[in-house]
């Protein structure tokens, strides 16, 4: 029988390595990060373990010692200025001599919310049977060089940072790029983010769902921030957008054909009304049930009828 030392716990200690965090304020003659906090975030996979945190010292550097390394582990560095959170270029954590860095930048914080703006906004109507499938584009810009959000932490209250505002009757919404579900604040009226917007551009994509019960429909549209340029985009197996002109056939992404239409410049709290005439309604069962117990209850009483005048003219 062969020997071992079974339960013998190995001598072996566990693999570490040191993170080095710098955090640049980027904004122009910003406020000193120096105490500023910085937290890291450890994930084996996906999944996340542990929360390191550190303080900003007079070289503007936080240094994280002793954290667990592997080929699964990573960091996700999150500095705090002025309460707000900035997340950092996440790290994998793979054993090294020599110590790993990754960077933070922060801005100083503005409640200005004027300084945020659309610059292109695309709207995409499909529809699918008896539902009209939205989705949106923008491209969202902070023209200046500070992080925008209206109130500081702590308050209690979600700050209104960037709001939505969706058609009545909305549902199922899906943010695929910018938005993280969790993050939404949803009402009757749409949604918003409680996020800090930094400066620069940003893609936001998300769709919804609109149901659709008549051969007409009246999407209502309002716009939270300047919008330099509305598209509308239609891809109907049937009916046509009122008021709108003759529009030029375009190519999706997906390869389907859609019209296009400008919609134009938009300014803070106005709205597009966009009206949809001719669609094509699918008749559901109990509506083709209806139809042919009237139609049965005229074609017996036509027999019935029938039947009595002949017994009358019967000798």
């Amino acid at each position: 029988m062969p020997t071992g030392l079974w339960g013998q716990e190995s001598s072996e200690e566990p693999l570490t390595v040191t993170l080095e965090v710098t955090v640049v304020n980027a904004t122009p003659g910003g406020q000193s990060v120096i105490g500023d906090h910085v937290d890291v975030n450890l994930f084996r996979g996906n999944e996340f373990f542990d929360t390191r945190v550190g303080m900003v010292d007079q070289e503007s550097k936080v240094i994280f010692e002793d954290l667990p390394a592997g080929d699964e582990i990573t960091a996700v560095p999150a500095g705090y200025h002025q309460s707000i959170s900035f997340s950092g270029r996440p790290v994998a954590l793979k054993p090294s001599p020599s110590p790993l860095s990754s960077l933070v930048h922060v801005y100083d914080v503005s409640a200005d919310l004027s300084q945020l703006s659309v610059k292109t906004h695309h709207i995409a109507l499909e529809q699918s049977e008896d539902i009209m499938q939205v989705s949106e584009y923008m491209r969202l810009k902070n023209s200046s060089s500070l992080a925008i959000s209206p109130v500081a932490r702590g308050t209690g209250e979600a700050p209104v940072v960037i709001q939505v505002f969706l058609p009545k009757g909305y549902r199922d919404v899906r943010p695929s790029r910018y938005f993280v579900l969790n993050e939404m604040v949803f009402s009757e009226e749409g949604f918003y983010d409680p996020m800090a917007v930094a400066p620069g551009e940003y893609d936001i994509n998300f769709t919804y769902v609109l149901d659709i019960d008549s051969r007409d429909m009246e999407i209502s549209k309002k716009f939270s921030m300047q919008t330099d340029d509305c598209i509308l985009f239609l891809a109907l197996p049937l009916g046509d957008a009122e008021g709108l002109g003759p529009g030029a056939e375009v190519v999706m992404a997906d390869g389907k054909s859609a019209e296009y239409f400008s919609l134009g410049s938009f300014q803070k709290d106005d709205t597009a009304i966009i009206r949809l005439t001719g669609l094509l309604v699918k008749q559901t069962d109990s509506s083709s049930w209806i139809i042919l117990i009237v139609v049965f209850g005229f074609v017996a009483v036509v027999v019935i009828w029938r039947m009595k005048t002949q017994e009358k003219q019967a000798p």
